[in-house]
């Protein structure tokens, strides 16, 4: 058994905008409320997730790109075989002037059990996407993330 998770947020940008924040490693911190990531953004790439928590000590949590379509598509793999692989996904679909975050996740339901069970995890990961989708389109859209993605060669 799995829980499955999908949040979608619109960000006023064209979608090589909002790519290139996803992209761009180096970068999370500047949005991302509890994750900073170190690594190459490539298929196949084994990439450090560091994780903080509030109040609780960070944790460094292994993953692997399994999926990286440039543009479109990003997958990130992280656990165990033995308990369980965790899939986190971000899909774009461009619009005209915006662009469509899909951001979505599917965890093993042994995952859950520490957070009280399958129905509280989604609700929490739900709220939690959302936050931080709302970050990534604030960052995007704020002075320093546009002169940062002008860098990388974004348009909006």
């Amino acid at each position: 058994m799995v829980v499955k998770v999908e949040v979608e947020t619109e960000i006023p940008a064209t979608s090589r905008a909002v790519w290139a924040a996803l992209v761009d490693f180096s970068a999370y911190e500047q949005w991302h409320p509890n994750r900073a990531i170190s690594g190459e953004a490539a298929e196949g790439a084994r990439v450090l997730m560091t994780i903080r928590g509030g109040t609780q000590a960070s944790s460094i949590i292994p993953a692997v790109i399994t999926e990286f379509n440039p543009g479109g598509r990003i997958v990130f793999r992280t656990g165990r075989r033995l308990f369980g692989y965790a899939y986190e996904s971000y899909e774009l679909v461009a619009g005209v002037g915006r662009t469509r975050l899909v951001h979505r996740a599917t965890l093993p339901t042994v995952a859950a059990l520490p957070l009280g069970g399958p129905v509280q995890m989604e609700a929490r990961l739900k709220r939690s996407y959302a936050q931080m989708d709302g970050r990534l389109r604030d960052h995007v859209l704020s002075a320093r993330g546009r002169a940062r993605l002008a860098v990388r060669g974004a348009d909006f």
